[in-house]
């Protein structure tokens, strides 16, 4: 089989990941997973800074909808009013991120870390939202440089 032709053939990347974080927390504790996500946290940082190096912030997240595949069609510029989402169609990890919502922390980081504001997941895959929403915070500067655990959302008050 050559290379070209290895995307036909099924893959399990996602149970083999969901295993692997699974495996890593049962042996060395949630603080090996956090230790993990930091490095790759860490490592995308660093890939993504010099990319978005001298662009202005329309650019910059032009740029970051290839947060997970370059020219992601999935991923799309919102604008609401002044302040921009990304807003993400097509989770590339949904499977371990339902099994492990952690994981989802290190976009929020990554992405707040890239833009230097605060950036809130304000629609989730999980929640049954149908796509995620990131919210970037262009009033609320940040020197968040490290992986941190996105909170949980807040539900929508009920109407009375």
């Amino acid at each position: 089989l050559s290379e070209a032709g290895e995307h036909l053939f099924p893959k399990h990347y996602d149970a083999l990941t969901t295993e692997l974080l699974g495996t890593l927390m049962e042996t060395g504790g949630e603080q090996a997973v956090l230790t993990a996500l930091e490095r790759m946290t860490q490592t995308r940082l660093a890939r993504w800074r010099t990319v978005l190096e001298g662009l202005s912030l329309e650019q910059k997240l032009q740029a970051l909808r290839g947060l997970y595949e370059e020219h992601d069609a999935h991923m799309q510029l919102r604008w609401e009013g002044h302040t921009p989402l990304l807003v993400e169609r097509n989770c590339p990890f949904l499977h371990v991120a339902r099994a492990h919502p952690v994981i989802c922390s290190v976009s929020v980081s990554l992405l707040a870390g890239a833009l230097g504001l605060r950036v809130v997941r304000e629609r989730r895959f999980q929640d049954g939202d149908g796509y995620c929403a990131f919210r970037v915070c262009v009033d609320e500067p940040t020197t968040q440089e490290h992986f941190g655990i996105e909170p949980p959302r807040t539900p929508a008050p009920t109407p009375a």
